[in-house]
C-alpha cells in the first residue's frame, strides 16, 4: 500500500480512529479464527478519512504479519456502469495484468493462478468465465458459446467461477476483499459479492467496502441479510 500522506515530508499519524480501526481488526480476526464470512461497510462524505482508515487497516495487518490474500478494487465515476468493474480490477491487479499486454500472456497468467487453487478438471471452465469478467477472452467452448448467447447463463457461470476461485483461495489462506468508492460500482458486482458472502459463509472471507453515504440510496439494504457491520465516520 502507499505510504501515509506526509506533512512537510514527514509521515503523519492516524489520530481519532482507534475505535473504528479496532472494530475492523476484530472483525478480520474473528473471520479468520472462526472461518466465518463477514462484511463491514464504512461510509462517510468525502474527505473524512475512509481512505486513511483503509490504509491503517492494511498497515496494521502487515505489522502483525497476518497471512492473507488481498483483493482490492476501486470505483471510478468514469466507468461506474462497467459490469463487474471493481471485481475485474481486483483480479487483474492480483494477476499483475497491465493494459496492452498480449492476450496470450494474460491468458497464461490467469490459467497459472487458477491451477493453483482449482481442481484441474474444473480449471478451464473457471478460466473461461473469469476471463469474461476480466476482459481476457478464450476461444469458444460449448459452454462458453452457449453462455455468450444468453446473458442469464453467462451471469450464472461467471458467478460460479468466481465462487470456485474464492473457495480455492480461502482453503489456502484468509481472503480480504477491499472495495473502495463503492458508490461507483455496478449492480452485478454488488450481487456477486452478496452471493459470495452467502456461499462462503463458513470460509475465512471478509469484505470491507468504503463508500459515500449515497450508497444506501443507490443500493437499498446493501448486504443487510449478511449480518453487515456498518461504520459511519
Amino acid at each position: 500500500d502507499e505510504d501515509s500522506r506526509p506533512l512537510l515530508g514527514v509521515p503523519t499519524q492516524c489520530v481519532g480512529r482507534e475505535r473504528e480501526l479496532n472494530l475492523l481488526e476484530a472483525s478480520f480476526s474473528a473471520c479468520c479464527e472462526n472461518s466465518a464470512a463477514t462484511v463491514v461497510l464504512v461510509t462517510s462524505p468525502p474527505g473524512l478519512g475512509k481512505s486513511r482508515l483503509r490504509h491503517e487497516l492494511l498497515r496494521q495487518l502487515k505489522v502483525q504479519n497476518r497471512d492473507f490474500l488481498l483483493l482490492s478494487g476501486r470505483g471510478d465515476p468514469m466507468s461506474g456502469g462497467a459490469s463487474y468493474g471493481l471485481l475485474a480490477q481486483a483480479l487483474r491487479r492480483l494477476l499483475g495484468i497491465s493494459d496492452g499486454e498480449d492476450l496470450g500472456i494474460r491468458r497464461e497468467k490467469l490459467r497459472s493462478r487458477i491451477l493453483q487453487v482449482v481442481a484441474s478438471e474444473q480449471a478451464q471452465r473457471v478460466c473461461e468465465f473469469l476471463g469474461e469478467m476480466c476482459g481476457i477472452q478464450f476461444p469458444d467452448s460449448i459452454l462458453l458459446h452457449a453462455a455468450r448467447q444468453e446473458p442469464r447463463v453467462m451471469g450464472d457461470q461467471v458467478a460460479q467461477a468466481f465462487i470456485d476461485f474464492l473457495m480455492g483461495e480461502c482453503a489456502r489462506q484468509p481472503v480480504l476483499l477491499l472495495l473502495e468508492d463503492l458508490q461507483w460500482s455496478d449492480a452485478l458486482t454488488i450481487k456477486l459479492v452478496d452471493v459470495a458472502l452467502r456461499d462462503l459463509g463458513e470460509r475465512p472471507f471478509m469484505v470491507t467496502a468504503l463508500a459515500r453515504p449515497e450508497i444506501e440510496d443507490l443500493f437499498p439494504k446493501l448486504w443487510a441479510e449478511r449480518s453487515r457491520h456498518h461504520i459511519r465516520l
